[in-house]
């Protein structure tokens, strides 16, 4: 059983004393068109004039087929704030991120922001929800993945356009490393990480479908597990694997409730084995990625909030965990035969109060590692969108 949790300590609020961009962080562009507004914000004592100079990203375009803008902007206070509206048009014949600035320059100095735009989906693209033999099989267009409930619960495929982006023992789990049994694949779980007594909990599977909280319908298949065993009947959990047509975002929702009147705690994450192709992963430092090669070393390196695997050419496998909590833990794994493993997780209080918690983390096939790196502005989101 699970030892129970005292509260966890929080970092002290703080606030940004300028902050600008858009008005969406990051813009999810669910359309070819979309309309968001630029905004700047200012909290300090003195008010601030000057020419505010907007660059987008690649992927998107003003209205009228422009990347760049001027605005002037005059006597910002606090009282005061700035906000022009403005229509952006996807120009990217796929789904893509991109990261463009905002830049304020005034006579004392320059304010550069960070501007993260994400084209969610792109087209008319219909997606295809197939379940058979205790799987469900999704395809978005740009994504196919398959999940298993006997394996685990876990995704036993994952494919951008064809290409496999990670390794799985699908069918027959077996023994690996220290892991046993080792499923592989993506795999959320809540509680301890091989635990036999949670191991042989059956899970069910069903298709399901999510409106986010903009709006957007996610699709793709929920797995339900509720354990036995006298040490674990307290849990319940649920994860759903979900995307959207014509997207390369995968959203992992893991939900895990308390069913008793105690206070109680239980570890929430998901795990998931890049396949073997390249040996390259990359952890953010300084704002950029830093690569590190598989070798016959054992080591690990904790990330931020973003990280990345080269899976062959022209594909990329990227994740995102939560920003919001600093208690979340990102890392990837060396395992000394030149392969890699990467995990995102985090200690639950599950308060009867409460009841349950909800966390939502991301993957995402991308083209590059300097797209995958744009995708790291969805660490934002607090909820599914």
């Amino acid at each position: 059983q699970e030892p129970l949790l005292t509260p966890e300590e929080r970092n002290p609020a703080t606030r940004k004393l300028l902050r600008g961009g858009l008005s969406e962080v990051p813009l999810l562009m669910k359309r070819s068109t979309q309309r968001t507004a630029v905004e700047l914000a200012n909290a300090q004592r003195r008010e601030l004039s000057g020419e505010a100079c907007l660059k987008l990203p690649h992927a998107v375009t003003l209205a009228g087929g422009e990347r760049e803008s001027h605005f002037r902007v005059a006597k910002l206070t606090e009282a005061k704030p700035w906000r022009r509206p403005i229509s952006l048009k996807a120009a990217a014949d796929g789904p893509t991120a991109g990261v463009g600035e905002l830049r304020l320059s005034t006579q004392r100095r320059d304010y550069v922001f960070p501007v993260p735009v994400v084209i969610v989906k792109t087209g008319r693209r219909r997606l295809s929800l197939r379940r058979s033999d205790g799987c469900v099989t999704v395809d978005t267009g740009w994504l196919r993945f398959k999940v298993s409930a006997e394996h685990g619960g876990s995704i036993v495929s994952l494919e951008r356009r064809g290409r496999e982006l990670v390794r799985s023992s699908y069918p027959t789990p077996r023994p690996y490393h220290w892991m046993n049994p080792w499923y592989g694949g993506v795999l959320a779980r809540a509680g301890s990480d091989w635990d036999r007594r949670l191991h042989v909990v059956r899970r069910s599977i069903e298709p399901v479908s999510v409106v986010g909280a903009t709006g957007i319908r996610w699709e793709g298949a929920q797995v339900t597990c509720t354990p036995t065993h006298q040490d674990w009947r307290w849990l319940r959990y649920k994860v759903q694997y979900l995307s959207t047509a014509g997207s390369n975002l995968l959203a992992v929702v893991l939900t895990a409730a308390n069913r008793t009147s105690a206070r109680m705690g239980v570890y929430i994450g998901v795990a998931f084995w890049p396949a073997d192709v390249t040996g390259q992963a990359y952890v953010e430092r300084d704002g950029k990625p830093m690569v590190y090669n598989a070798d016959r070393y054992e080591y690990t390196v904790r990330a931020g909030n973003w990280l990345a695997f080269a899976v062959g050419r022209g594909a990329v496998l990227g994740a995102v965990a939560p920003r919001r909590d600093p208690s979340w833990r990102l890392g990837l794994e060396n395992l000394g035969d030149g392969l890699f493993s990467a995990s995102v997780g985090r200690r639950a209080d599950l308060n009867p109060k409460v009841g349950s918690v909800t966390e939502v983390a991301w993957l995402v096939g991308c083209r590059s590692v300097e797209e995958a790196h744009a995708y790291r502005f969805l660490s934002e989101l607090a909820e599914l969108p």
